[in-house]
């Protein structure tokens, strides 16, 4: 049995963390779980499936066992382990794309300026790149590509608890605000068969939601609106929902949007923010770690923030809005509560 670590000894794993966050991304670059999913195979085949060195996979192949992603044979032959599986393209909740974009080169640039967003508030990845994370983006279609299946995976990965933990019944339009390629809005489209769904945001994600939301059943409940939260909203919704669009920025921005969505708005309509509540003070769980964790990143890549229940109160107050209720969502691929309904209505 391993004793636990030393104060000291965790304190150098936590150091080098990034030892597994980057055999993990190299992992995933490679494929190696999908090469493994119908079962184990030698090192040697691996290397050559992978167009690897055979020696050199083979130290990453047993940092990826230590780290409890695979399991080593005493012929040579490696296999997934049930935290390995989640790397496989095809799994159920697969994370692999996940993987691909929080372990990016671009994503740790910004970590690495750190220092610079603590010392003055302001995005690591702009100091680190001279760029915004969106114009980054847009200039490169092939990272946009694996952030747009991340982002994707987390919508899919609450839809379903977000459209049985509210009531749409009673409501006859919702706007998806920045709601990327509609994964949100199919699931509550899907759960109230009455309801009319409008998907909002910028022109080239439109574009790229409408193929793929082509053939859908709720296709012709669901109209594809391009335009910028920042200029205007679509008006004359019942229901606004935004899901982790509020977080990605600072409370000056995040009011020019909730601003422009209470101008849309008729008297009537409800505001839904689907957001992840840091807690009023950290502690060492896992939800305190995601949420915590998710708040620095935020601040080194886009100048956002996590908020607590608190701060988004009083940011939703300081822009024409109360809030009604919070309803927490437990996240599928997780379990944790990761994020919760923030209703709020006009006043």
């Amino acid at each position: 049995m391993t004793a636990d670590p030393t104060p000291r000894l965790r304190l150098f794993e936590l150091a080098t963390g990034y030892y597994a966050a980057n055999a993990l991304y190299t992992a995933a670059r490679l494929g190696l779980a999908d090469e493994l999913a119908a079962g184990a195979v030698e090192y040697g085949e691996l290397a050559r499936r992978a167009d690897a060195d055979p020696a050199a996979l083979l130290r990453l192949l047993r940092l990826l066992v230590a780290a409890g992603v695979l399991d080593e044979q005493p012929s040579g032959a490696f296999s997934l382990t049930d935290i390995g599986d989640g790397l496989r393209a095809g799994a159920e909740d697969s994370l692999r794309d996940v993987v691909l974009q929080f372990a990016t080169p671009w994503q740790q640039r910004s970590w690495n300026a750190l220092e610079h967003s603590v010392r003055t508030g302001r995005s690591g990845f702009e100091e680190a790149t001279g760029t915004d994370v969106f114009a980054f983006l847009a200039a490169n279609p092939a990272e946009a590509a694996v952030f747009d299946r991340s982002m994707t995976f987390f919508a899919s990965g609450v839809a379903r608890q977000v459209a049985e933990s509210y009531d749409f019944s009673g409501l006859g339009t919702v706007a998806d605000v920045g709601g990327g390629h509609g994964a949100l809005l199919t699931a509550i489209l899907e759960s109230c068969p009455d309801l009319r769904g409008i998907l909002f945001d910028l022109p080239h994600v439109i574009d790229q939601a409408r193929e793929k939301l082509r053939g859908r059943p709720v296709r012709d409940r669901l109209e594809p609106v391009p335009g910028d939260f920042f200029t205007s909203v679509v008006s004359g919704a019942d229901a606004y929902v935004l899901k982790s669009v509020i977080h990605d920025w600072d409370d000056r921005s995040s009011g020019k949007i909730l601003t422009n969505c209470r101008e849309a708005m008729p008297p009537d309509a409800v505001l839904l923010l689907v957001e992840m509540l840091r807690p009023e003070s950290a502690e060492p769980s896992a939800e305190s770690r995601m949420a915590t964790g998710s708040d620095v990143n935020m601040l080194v890549h886009t100048g956002g923030r996590e908020r607590t229940e608190t701060e988004y109160r009083k940011l939703l107050r300081d822009n024409g809005f109360a809030v009604s209720d919070i309803v927490a969502v437990r996240t599928r691929w997780s379990g944790l509560r990761m994020s919760s309904i923030i209703e709020a209505r006009p006043v």
